[in-house]
């Protein structure tokens, strides 16, 4: 391993540093075996660099102000495989990659972090992407179009015969700050594929060579991280075991085997070809071809919105002392609204030359969800302290509660008083024109508060100092009133009109001929089958005459 990390990129110049690649790749050329260059992208403050050191023991510097990009350009360090070969896999030889955030802006008017991310997407045989749980689903806060804008630099060099084409990439997400219990996995993961391929089948510029899906350029794996310091030991499990996929050949979870997402390029001839790289990208001509107006816009525009959020964060410095004390900010509704418009106008004032632009509308953007999320912080930590004080209102009025027949309506009341009182705090401390929510601690709340009651019932039980009312059956009766009440009577037999009786006498000529017909014989008697006189099927003879329905002569 080499012992610090070593700068690639000159970024006030943005030119390449030959000298510290020949320096960085010195040891991977004199060695014969297979190496991969593993690139660690994201955007700014996220832990690329803390999360490399955890996991392959490297010194890349690591920043103390989160407002501050520490990694600037492209810092490597190379990782030499171990000597010790075990049953013929011995460890891939790695050269690891800390690029620059998507989001950290230009410096001295350059787009020195979209570059570097260009160059390291375009030689990387692994790319380790740090994504915010909390951004999946908005792909500014992710950095995912500068990410799709790399890939298409990949797919515009592999056509151009600058890449091999031979395999794909190893596209490593790595989830931070997972709450494991909230988040379903599966669910996380396809929402991310959802917005990359939605991304990639977007808005290709014309005579770009794209690709429509994730998959067609990468193979991924997914990494899903806690939060390091609220759950420190899960963090460094599964820091382990990400480890033991990059450098345990022996795991079952190993990820370089045989050749895979090796590099193609030999090792002595690496420095070359990522010059060749960078020229082939064009920084240069990008410099200049790039619209002067939006280059200026996104550089001050950056500086308005760093100016912004400074000022945000000095003002609401007595709110988070507050809150840390559990005290409660009265009007904090209120006053949190006019500071987010504050702040915003502030912005604007600042940014008003540049109004109209994409930079301008992307930083206001940003701004917004900046303060809305700091400020949701501080509301839940109002929302927790508000349940406390809502509990210790139902516990007062529950001690003057007096045992009696009417106990459990009396402890109702007090549950229904203290969620109202929860319900319209909480309403007044919301920022207008948010989403919050307290659905969740209202919940809780009434749920600690009916515990608490049944507890105390229970206890009153026990000691027979209440005795429940005995319960009596609840007889129910249905009626309904009769259409016809004084219709039907089941002591009587029903009323019906006589009808007159045919009968049927075969002596009678015209009677018999009519009531045959109305038996069914009256096609037969058509055709001659059967006679108004005598047995069923005897012939009638050449004297007689059927009878047809109609007028009686």
């Amino acid at each position: 391993m080499s012992k610090a990390p070593v700068p690639l990129v000159n970024i006030k110049k943005l030119t390449l540093l030959k000298s510290n690649l020949s320096q960085l790749f010195s040891n991977i050329e004199s060695g014969a075996g297979d190496y991969s260059i593993v690139a660690s992208l994201g955007c700014r403050n996220i832990g690329k660099s803390s999360l490399l050191n955890v996991v392959f023991g490297t010194s890349f510097e690591v920043g103390t102000d989160r407002f501050q990009t520490t990694t600037k350009g492209i810092d490597g360090m190379a990782l030499e495989s171990s000597e010790i070969v075990v049953l013929d896999k011995p460890q891939r030889d790695l050269v690891l990659l800390d690029v620059e955030a998507f989001d950290s802006g230009f410096h001295g008017g350059k787009p020195s972090g979209e570059s570097c991310v260009r160059l390291a997407t375009a030689v990387s045989d692994v790319i380790l992407l740090h994504v915010h749980c909390r951004d999946v689903g908005r792909l500014e806060a992710t950095g995912l179009p500068l990410f799709k804008n790399a890939i298409e630099d990949v797919m515009k060099l592999r056509s151009l015969g600058v890449l091999s084409s031979h395999s794909k990439k190893l596209l490593v997400v790595v989830f931070r700050d997972v709450d494991m219990e909230e988040t379903s996995r599966e669910d996380l993961i396809t929402a991310f594929i959802e917005d990359c391929n939605t991304l990639l089948g977007t808005r290709s510029q014309e005579g770009s060579v794209g690709i429509k899906k994730i998959s067609d350029l990468f193979d991924l794996e997914f990494a899903l991280f806690p939060h390091y310091l609220f759950h420190k030991q899960s963090f460094e499990r599964t820091a382990a075991s990400l480890k033991d996929r990059f450098r345990e050949p022996t795991s079952d979870d190993y990820l370089f085997t045989e050749d895979k997402y090796s590099n193609p390029t030999p090792a002595m001839e690496i420095s070359l070809h990522l010059t060749q790289v960078w020229e082939k990208l064009g920084i240069e001509s990008y410099l200049v071809t790039a619209p002067e107006n939006e280059m200026n816009a996104t550089f001050h525009c950056d500086n308005c919105y760093e100016q912004a959020l400074t000022t945000y964060y000095s003002r609401t410095r007595e709110w988070k002392r507050k809150t840390e004390e559990g005290r409660i900010i009265q009007n904090f509704g209120k006053e949190s609204t006019e500071l987010r418009n504050e702040i915003l106008a502030i912005y604007d004032n600042e940014a008003s030359q540049y109004k109209g632009t994409k930079a301008f509308e992307r930083k206001r953007k940003s701004l917004v969800e900046r303060i809305q999320l700091d400020m949701y912080t501080i509301y839940s930590k109002l929302l927790q302290k508000l349940k406390e004080v809502s509990f210790d209102i139902f516990r007062e009025s529950l001690s003057h509660i007096q045992i009696s027949d009417n106990v459990e309506k009396d402890v109702n009341k007090a549950i229904k008083a203290a969620d109202k009182y929860f319900c319209s705090r909480a309403e007044l401390l919301k920022c207008k024109g948010t989403s919050w929510q307290y659905d969740s601690e209202r919940k809780e709340l009434l749920s600690v508060m009916r515990e608490n009651a049944t507890e105390r019932l229970q206890l009153a039980r026990i000691q027979g100092a209440y005795v429940p009312p005995a319960r009596m059956p609840i007889s129910l009766s249905l009626n309904y009133l009769h259409p016809n009440p004084f219709g039907k009577d089941s002591r009587y037999e029903e009323f019906q009109p006589e009808k007159e009786k045919v009968k049927f006498d075969p002596g009678n000529t015209r009677r018999g001929g009519i009531m045959e017909a109305m038996l069914g014989g009256k096609d037969k008697m058509r055709n001659g089958i059967t006679s108004r006189k005598g047995s069923p099927g005897s012939t009638m003879g050449s004297n007689t005459k059927a009878i047809k329905p109609g007028k009686l002569q």
